[in-house]
Order: C-alpha cells, then structure tokens, then sequence
C-alpha cells in the first residue's frame, strides 16, 4: 500500500520532472554565456507576447488536466462502487440464501479474489494463482477477475437449481454479482482508451517551443535573474503535464494513481467480517 507524505510541500510528480528541469537550466545557463557573444537578436518576441503564450499554454494544460482528472474520478467512484456491491452481495447472500460459515466464506474469498485479481489485471500481471487462495488451482485463464465472476454466478446459480432461493431472491442478488463485472469493464475502458495523441502532442511541442524560447527573451531583460524565473515556470508548466499523464491511466502505482491496494483490502476485510459474523 501506498504511503502518502505528511509533508505538506510534498509534491509526487516533482520527481518526473527532475531530469527536464536540469536540461532546461543547462539550457539556460549556456543561452546567458553564448547570446552576448554573438550577434543574435530575439526582439521578435517580446515579454508581453511571450506571455501570452503562457497563457494559452496554461489554458490548453488546465483542459488536460481537467480531462484526466475525470478519468481518475471516474475510476475512484467505479471501486467505491465495488466495494458497496462486494459487501451487500455478501450481506444479502447471508441473509436471504441463508448460507452458513463455510458457505459465507467461500462467497467472501471469491468477492475478495475478483478485487485482487482485478487490480493485478489492470496492471497487466494477473494470474490465478497469485492469489493465496487460489495457488493451487491448475486453470490459467485469460480474464483471471472474470474467472472469479463466473464461479461467483455458478454458486448463485448453484442455490437457485437447489431450491434454496427462488426468482425473486435472484433479482435480489444479481445486480450485485453484475457489478463485478461492469466495474472490470468500466476500468478497462479507462485503461484502453488513451486521450487522442495529436492533444497530447501538439500540446507537449508547445510546451518545449515555449520553453525553449523563454532564456532567450528572459535573459536580454533580466540576466541572471532570468534562471530561476524559467525554472520555476518551467516546473509548474512540466508538473502539471506530468500530473495529467499519470492521471490519464489511474491505476498504476504511483503516488498520484489511486490507491487500489487499499480498495482491495477494504473490500476483503468487510467481506471476511461479514462471512463470520452470527
């Protein structure tokens, strides 16, 4: 699980800016020792006109970033979701089946693999057996949470062809064990569908051109000054970009992506809890 700094400066995505920033102040330290010494001029552009570069840049990066963002909420609220259906599946299967200790926990281990094995196919590493449960299990299938949804229905679908719940009782459990699946599409569509690359790209270019351009304009007004005034803006304009790239596909393991292991323990926890509860 993830960590979060108590540090109130602590910004994640600093980290990936670090390398750019170097480049940009070597960058700039060689445009304040060479320009002088040549006969260059870059009265083309002003600060006024560079500015308002800036500001159509900044414009164009809070759109992105808005974009993603409602990618990573969208995927905050999709395992919100799996956790309210994982534990009103269980509840309910107790209750209206009724299911006894052993029964309840096999429901709970399943509730609580497909979470697991979820999180782990969104990542691209997914197998059955890693879950500890499941270790001995000889199938290798291609969709491991997939798997976990399909026994979850065959057991639902076990009780119906017993005579233990009726069509009513199955309209009652169904839309829970339908979620899991749904929340596996939902996430999935999030994963496989990047932003169009022309945004990006042209939006990434500008950013460079900017950037590029700015020691040269900074350093004829305010020398040496002009180092930190670049980096800074520099870093807020890389920052954010980075920032937007994470969130776009929110479900690696980054500070900035969601904290899916925490979701996934919540959602084992309750339903354990729930699976042994009298």
């Amino acid at each position: 699980m993830k960590s979060p700094s108590k540090s109130f400066l602590w910004i994640p995505a600093t980290r990936r800016t670090l390398p750019w920033l170097a480049i940009l102040a070597l960058y700039t330290v060689a445009v304040q020792l060479l320009v002088p010494l040549t006969a260059l001029s870059f009265d083309i552009w002003d600060r006024e006109a560079l500015g308002s570069v800036g500001l159509i840049l900044s414009l164009l990066i809070a759109f992105r970033n808005k974009v993603t963002f409602d990618r990573w909420w969208e995927g905050r609220i999709i395992w919100g979701k799996l956790v309210n259906d994982s534990r009103n599946l269980v509840l309910k299967a107790k209750a209206a089946v009724p299911l006894n200790e052993v029964e309840a926990s096999e429901l709970a281990d399943l509730v609580g693999g497909f979470a697991h094995a979820l999180l782990r196919h969104l990542r691209g590493s997914g197998r059955l057996q890693d879950n500890p449960r499941y270790q001995a299990e000889v199938e290798q299938p291609a969709h491991v949470p997939m798997w976990f949804a399909a026994r979850v229905f065959s057991l639902i679908d076990g009780w119906r062809r017993q005579n233990r719940i009726d069509g009513f009782t199955l309209l009652y459990l169904e839309p829970h064990a339908t979620a899991l699946m749904d929340a596996s599409g939902a996430c999935e569509r999030i994963r496989n569908t990047p932003l169009p690359p022309t945004l990006t790209g042209v939006l990434r270019l500008g950013i460079v051109l900017y950037l590029a351009y700015s020691p040269l304009v900074a350093t004829k007004t305010m020398g040496w000054s002009a180092l930190p005034a670049v980096l800074l803006a520099g870093y807020i304009l890389l920052v954010f970009e980075m920032a937007s790239e994470i969130m776009e596909n929110p479900f690696g393991t980054e500070a900035d992506d969601l904290d899916l292991e925490r979701y996934v323990e919540v959602i084992k926890d309750s339903v354990t809890e729930i699976a042994h509860l009298r």
